[in-house]
């Protein structure tokens, strides 16, 4: 491959480390004008990954600005089990050959914590 020439053009995630949502747009246009992208910055709690991810998780609240997935809820477990069904199956009818297996499911410790400081 001694006349190997690469084609590609670059690739962004989209979480940008700045603070202005027009800097950030001009940025990637300016750049990567061929890919642009969603941008998305962090340091707005609202555009960070737990906030957008862990939406509709049971026992998920943010509480005072801090993320806390609290256990302690009557129903909790079953609610908990319920999500992942949900989840797990919503993968089946594009593999319907998939073999089912039993899975173990493990508690998370009351009221973690998961802000990230």
């Amino acid at each position: 491959m001694k006349n190997f020439k690469a084609n590609g053009l670059p690739l962004l995630i989209g979480s940008l480390p700045m603070d202005s949502h027009e800097e950030a747009i001009k940025l990637v246009f300016e750049h990567t004008p061929e890919i642009p992208l969603w941008v998305q910055l962090p340091r707005y709690r609202e555009e960070g990954m737990i906030d957008q991810f862990l939406s509709g998780l049971p026992g998920f609240t943010d509480e005072a600005h801090k993320n806390i997935l609290d256990t302690s809820k009557p129903g909790f477990d079953a609610e908990l089990i319920a999500y992942f069904e949900d989840y797990l199956f919503s993968f089946f009818p594009a593999f319907p050959d998939l073999p089912m297996k039993p899975i173990k499911i493990f508690l998370i410790p009351q009221n973690l914590d998961l802000t990230q400081n």
